[in-house]
């Protein structure tokens, strides 16, 4: 389930930031990917915080605070990625391809290296 709700995310941060990239004011195609950003990270904790079932005691710092900035690390590269990609592939079918491959290979980096770097792992 937890891959099915990721995947979800994947598919949802990609429109929106397909959407805000296309959009014609510049302060949203500036401010916007970064709004959703904190948005999807904060939606992120509540959705799969069932899915959490490790030490309850200490939920801010075990699961909350790490949730939120390992998603937010990971949809700023989206937010980033967007920018390079939105000029080359303007189609969505094709753009949204292309972020979840891209999203899949940068996550997996991302994910590799803050587990690697937190305590106790």
């Amino acid at each position: 389930m937890p891959a099915f709700l990721v995947a979800l995310m994947l598919i949802a941060s990609g429109l929106l930031f397909h959407g805000l990239g296309r959009s014609i004011d510049p302060r949203v195609r500036r401010w916007g990917p970064w709004i959703v950003v904190v948005g999807l990270s904060i939606v992120s904790v509540g959705v799969l915080g069932p899915f959490y079932r490790l030490d309850m005691t200490r939920l801010w710092q075990t699961y909350v605070i790490p949730q939120f900035v390992f998603s937010g690390i990971i949809l700023s590269e989206g937010a980033l990625l967007t920018r390079r990609l939105l000029p080359r592939l303007p189609g969505r079918v094709r753009f949204l391809a292309a972020y979840a491959a891209l999203m899949a290979i940068l996550g997996t980096i991302t994910m590799i290296l803050v587990v690697a770097g937190y305590p106790g792992s």
